[in-house]
């Protein structure tokens, strides 16, 4: 605490000393504090007993290292998408900020250009925006880790954009080094929106891990206020890990549309050798109509031959403006509109997954719902989010969901059992008159246990594998022939579908554990008491819970001996050659 407060005095006594050096006044008789460069120099002067001190400050030795490994494929993964995603987003800060220094600044757009040269491919971004001027690129753009928006040299070279009520997008100040996931070989033009033609400097890499060449732009003509990013890329826009390999008909205009769900300027793209742009023009997710916010997430597609996908997808959309349903703050605003749902309701070559947005951007999906909603990233990737809604928000937004799936009648056995678990980790138990098991009767609701089971004394509970389960129509099938298999009389097989997130995150499937059996977490071995602790709140807790009532018996009755056998149960369904069905085998204890 001492080393610290004299060096900053130290850097005081340096900083008033070379001002007034510069003024040509009498400078200071102290002009430094002795000993503060090192722990170790410190304490020769001020006398540490029983301990020695020692610079512990983190320091990254190697910084063009540190972007290397973590700028590109280390920190974004291998999709080449995301970093057209980060320039599109950096570039849509450069022009609101300058719409908000210049209200009347008539070039507000986003242009993305995709060409072909010699056999390579360049991809092109560029912004009409603030610009850069030379000590924004150096302390700004360079400094990996920092916000340039938010550095306080930005905020002293544009004092406006505080006050004009600027919010920008960028948050984690690494989003440009994701432009390396394209290529190594990036340029960038820049000059500032209020400089000369002599200020404009150029940027340009061989990669994220070398140093790079900052030079004035010379001998090219007029250069545009703004910034333009070009990178060659490395590998071909339609390759099997290309930039468009997650569009549908690979074009920049897609793909723009698929990262982009909502932009405050217009985004113009320009496809391989065309000559005019397509614009996508400005859109709010928070304002757009049902009809309007499912065509901007799942827009028609362009590519010849798609007639049959396009009457699917219309399909689709009326289905989503019957049922969607809001999801609003505490404030009153909308952070999405969604409709709960499984993938396998509507089979096609699209999913329609359900959009977790950052700042309108695109960030992760989802099969447990269509629709949007809104969130904030939970890592510097961006590729993650946790949902802006809260637990009682999302309860009430699928309670509505449940609801209207009811009131359309298209809840039947097959929706009930594809949704059964996301519905008893959300809302808490599964209603009892919703499907959750297949028996040889058929589908198993809660309601229908307490008869199902009072009738049995054996009863086997089957976890599927290496049966395949199907739900349209709801049966179990041979993994390898396909064919229907029949269910023994005593058998019953619990269809717990994973909860996907981002629901999952809101509605863990940890929350409605039996707290009475908390002790045995920690349990060195997987005794009944643990076992039933990790059980405890999901489907198969619900049948045991059930199943305890029915033979008025104990948990330890039923949990125990699979203990003792450990938890070795089978059985034997349908020919030889499925070989056997784990599970667990229940007898009705004596007396009960």
């Amino acid at each position: 605490m001492a080393l610290e407060y004299l060096r900053g005095i130290d850097r005081e006594l340096k900083a008033v000393d070379a001002l007034l050096h510069e003024l040509g006044r009498d400078r200071l008789a102290a002009r430094a504090v002795a000993g503060v460069d090192s722990p170790e120099r410190f304490a020769e002067l001020f006398r540490v007993q029983d301990w020695r001190p020692i610079d512990a400050t983190v320091k990254v030795s190697d910084i063009p290292a540190l972007v290397g490994t973590l700028g590109g494929q280390q920190l974004y993964g291998d999709e080449p998408e995301v970093a057209l995603r980060e320039l599109i987003q950096n570039a849509q800060d450069a022009v609101l900020a300058r719409q908000t220094l210049q209200p009347d600044f008539p070039l507000g757009r986003v242009e993305i250009r995709l060409s072909e040269s010699d056999g390579d491919w360049f991809l092109e971004v560029r912004d009409y925006g603030t610009g850069m001027d030379e000590d924004t690129l150096v302390h700004g753009l360079l400094d990996f880790g920092t916000s340039g928006w938010s550095s306080t040299s930005v905020r002293h070279r544009l004092p406006g954009l505080a006050d004009g009520g600027f919010r920008p997008s960028g948050r984690f100040g690494i989003g440009f080094f994701s432009v390396f996931l394209l290529g190594d070989q990036v340029e960038l033009i820049t000059r500032r929106y209020d400089a000369s033609l002599a200020d404009a400097r150029r940027l340009t890499f061989d990669g994220p891990s070398h140093r790079p060449l900052l030079t004035p732009v010379t001998g090219q003509g007029w250069v545009p206020e703004g910034t333009t990013v070009r990178v060659r890329l490395k590998t071909s826009p339609y390759a099997s890990k290309g930039l468009f390999s997650r569009t549908y008909d690979e074009r920049l205009a897609q793909l723009a549309q698929r990262l982009v769900l909502e932009n405050a300027v217009p985004i113009h793209t320009w496809e391989p050798g065309a000559t005019d742009p397509e614009i996508l023009p400005p859109f709010s997710l928070a304002s757009g109509s049902p009809e309007e916010v499912f065509d901007r997430l799942y827009p028609p597609q362009a590519a010849k031959g798609r007639a049959g996908e396009e009457k699917f997808r219309l399909r689709m959309r009326d289905d989503f403006v019957s049922r969607a349903t809001e999801v609003r703050d505490d404030k009153g605003q909308r952070i999405g509109i969604a409709m709960l749902w499984s993938s396998m309701l509507h089979q096609g070559q699209r999913d329609f997954r359900g959009t977790v947005t950052v700042n309108g951007f695109l960030s992760d999906t989802s099969v447990s719902f269509a629709g949007y909603l809104v969130g904030q990233p939970s890592r510097a990737s961006r590729d993650k989010a946790t949902l802006v809604a809260g637990r009682s928000q999302m309860r009430q937004w699928m309670r509505t969901q449940e609801q209207r799936l009811r009131d359309a009648g298209l809840f039947d056995d097959s929706l009930q059992l594809e949704l059964a678990y996301t519905l008893h980790c959300s809302l808490h138990p599964l209603a009892d008159d919703i499907a959750f098991a297949l028996t040889s009767q058929g589908v198993l609701r809660l309601s229908d246990v307490r008869e199902w089971a009072g009738r049995r004394d054996d009863i086997f509970v089957g976890f599927g594998w290496p049966l395949n389960w199907r739900t349209r129509p709801p049966e179990l099938s041979h993994r390898l022939t396909g064919e229907r298999v029949r269910i023994p009389d005593n058998c019953v097989f619990i269809l717990q579908y994973g909860f996907s997130s981002p629901l999952s995150e809101v509605f863990p499937s940890t929350a409605h554990r039996d707290i009475a059996y908390e002790f045995a977490r920690d349990h060195a071995t997987l005794t009944w008491q643990k076992h039933w602790w990790r059980m405890s709140d999901d489907l198969y807790g619900l049948f045991v819970r059930t199943l305890c009532e029915v033979w008025s018996c104990t948990l330890e009755s039923l949990l125990a001996p699979l203990e003792r056998r450990d938890w070795s149960d089978s059985v034997e369904v349908g020919d030889e050659s499925l070989g056997h069905v784990p599970g667990y085998h229940f007898r009705r204890p004596q007396g009960g």
